[in-house]
């Protein structure tokens, strides 16, 4: 398992993005549990990770 991105919603709560194999997955993690939420396609995990890149700050 590869975690692609990860959201902290408080010190125990997270949202992940992770790609398992060949395949992505919205997730969720909790203390005690972590749980898939939706099948994501490849189009949609770049999509998502551009989408991120152009908010970004560009480095200089």
């Amino acid at each position: 398992m590869k975690i692609i991105c990860k959201i902290s919603l408080s010190k125990d709560n997270h949202i992940l993005i992770v790609k398992i194999m060949e395949k992505y997955y919205l997730c969720s993690s909790t203390q005690n549990d972590f749980k898939i939420i939706e099948n994501l396609d490849e189009s949609q995990v770049c999509s998502y990770l551009n989408s991120k890149k152009s908010v970004l700050p560009k480095k200089e």
